[in-house]
């Protein structure tokens, strides 16, 4: 049993309007203070953590949209300050062999101390704080899971899975300044009930490794997937386990047991993750307390109890960080990946600036590849669901010289129809997704003190589902103008152009660590290249009167 206390600052850079000519914005701050407890009890057979804390943020960045000679543009300005308190506990116990039951719960109390907007009624500064909402970000989220594993026979396992998941509502705009309709549309609460029967093959080598037969209910909706083939990465579970699993984890730049660190954490192996149906970075929202990954357009913009960013310019960093393979990625519009071959995924909650730098103010998302290794194995998966959406998934890892040097390969590809219907052109197919990532590692151990890892990675994703706009109760400019086509139908959009995300990333990355009786060096030397375009029809109409790309 442990019981920890920390403090911690967090810090985001300032920075200039690159929309318009101003004195640019100061830099916000963050004081957080947490108390929390993490224990393993009953033979360690529960596992429970759990943690208070409170939030001050002051000169938070906010985007306001201001009107010109030359149209509406945004820009970035110091508007509020804000109080955050809130409780989080997560749980895992081993309740008989093979049946396991976690669940997690998160709660935050959030207030706006000042919200200072300018009213394009009156060009007017005006303080909002008493009516202004936190975006994005929900108040209450919970989840629970039971899952038995059957006992191994000789051709593999057999494992079902039952699973909650609840937030609450959430807005996507602060203020009723700019948009009226604020308090009519918000993100209602929402519940997801899912079902996952999973079969696998006892030899973690084989290359068609996995068979998942897979139901989901979703309110009163029922979906089923078909018998395909599915691949998880991870440790996969012992026979006779007698206790919940050791985790380690790096939050301290070294490996640690998960209970011994005294930072609020959520960690997700690749198994975990795949026996919940995360495949992209944003599902993470549906294991981790307290956690929402949302977008504004084509942006993902991480919010950890609450501390989010609503900046989109270019340039703009969020501010919880997201790194791979100890990388920072710096650029929003490119951080909806997919994750085909994780071996881990750390959620560091609050501040984390003092080792992962001055863009880490509400926390970190740290993913974690699968490294090569020097005994042959390889999966490979083919997935089949609604609106023709194909996944594919292989990786093969071996060594290549016995001893001193092993190889690894990821591939993954989705093609899939998108469910939107375009009232103009009349296509019941729109907002379709094309993704393919392809991730290479070499793995070099010259001598027993020193080890190399070389990653090359390429990311290609074009997303038809980032900003279809539809009208509410006709809310456009465009009803002004005669012959304007809108829709005001759920999945029923009209548009004079094709709004898509598409995005390439190329990545390659060196890490050295070099072993002494002190301790171990290690240095990560990184490239990354985002090659990024989208397209957004702002007035939701068939006329072309209001357009951002």
């Amino acid at each position: 049993f442990m019981t920890y206390a920390r403090a911690a600052t967090g810090y985001k850079a300032g920075g200039v309007n690159a929309r318009s000519i101003n004195s640019g914005y100061e830099p916000e701050d963050l004081t957080s203070f947490e108390l929390g407890a993490k224990s393993e009890l009953f033979d360690r057979r529960l596992r429970l953590n759990a943690a208070i804390f409170y939030v001050d943020h002051k000169d938070m960045q906010l985007q306001q949209f201001v009107a010109g000679s030359r149209g509406a543009t945004s820009n970035t300005v110091n508007a509020g300050k804000a109080e955050y308190k809130g409780i989080e506990a997560e749980f895992e116990a081993l309740l008989t062999d093979g049946l396991t039951l976690s669940g997690s719960l998160g709660y935050i109390d959030r207030e706006f101390k000042q919200f200072l907007i300018r009213d394009p009624a009156t060009n007017l500064l005006v303080d909002v704080a008493s009516t202004a909402h936190f975006t994005y970000s929900a108040k209450e989220t919970a989840s629970a899971a039971l899952q038995y594993d059957l006992p191994r026979f000789s051709i593999g396992q057999l494992s079902g899975r039952l699973e909650y998941n609840y937030r609450s509502k959430v807005y996507f705009q602060p203020t009723l300044i700019g948009t009226p309709l604020n308090e009519s549309i918000p993100g209602a609460a929402r519940s997801l009930l899912d079902a996952r029967l999973t079969f696998a093959s006892s030899s973690a080598s084989d290359m068609a490794g996995k068979y998942q037969l897979l139901a989901g209910l979703c309110c009163a909706v029922i979906a089923t997937g078909a018998l395909a083939q599915s691949e998880a990465a991870g440790t996969a579970a012992s026979d006779g386990l007698d206790e919940v699993e050791e985790v380690i984890v790096t939050a301290q730049r070294r490996a640690e047991r998960l209970q011994d660190v005294p930072i609020a954490i959520t960690v997700q192996s690749g198994e975990q993750l795949a026996k919940a149906g995360v495949t992209n970075l944003r599902d993470l929202t549906a294991v981790a307390p307290g956690v929402r990954i949302a977008g504004a357009g084509a942006n993902t913009q991480p919010s950890i109890r609450g501390v989010q960013s609503q900046q989109t310019d270019p340039g703009n960093d969020p501010n919880v960080a997201v790194y791979i393979d100890g990388v920072y990625q710096a650029n929003q519009i490119s951080n909806s990946f997919d994750l085909p071959d994780v071996q881990q995924i750390e959620v560091l909650k609050g501040p984390q600036g003092t080792l992962f730098g001055r863009n880490a103010t509400g926390g970190a998302i740290r993913v974690f590849t699968l490294d090569p290794v020097f005994t042959p194995t390889g999966r490979v998966s083919l997935d089949y669901g609604r609106f023709s959406d194909v996944v594919a998934k292989g990786y093969l890892s071996g060594p290549l010289v016995d001893g001193k040097l092993a190889g690894s390969l990821s591939v993954f590809r989705q093609d899939s129809d998108g469910y939107h219907r375009d009232i103009v052109a009349g296509r019941d197919d729109v907002g379709g997704i094309e993704s393919t990532v392809v991730r290479a590692k070499l793995l070099a151990k010259p001598t027993e003190s020193m080890q190399l890892l070389l990653t090359l990675g390429y990311m290609d994703r074009w997303d038809g589902d980032t900003t279809p706009y539809a009208t509410i109760g006709g809310n456009t400019i465009a009803r002004l103008f005669p012959g304007a086509v809108f829709a005001e139908k759920p999945y029923e959009f009209a548009s004079s152009r094709d709004d898509f995300l598409d995005s390439t990333v190329h990545l390659a990355s060196l890490k050295a660590d070099f072993d002494f009786a002190a301790g171990t060096l290690s240095s990560v030397t990184a490239y990354n290249k985002t090659d990024a375009y989208y397209t957004q029809d702002g007035d939701a109409s068939n006329l072309d009167l209001l357009f951002y790309g």
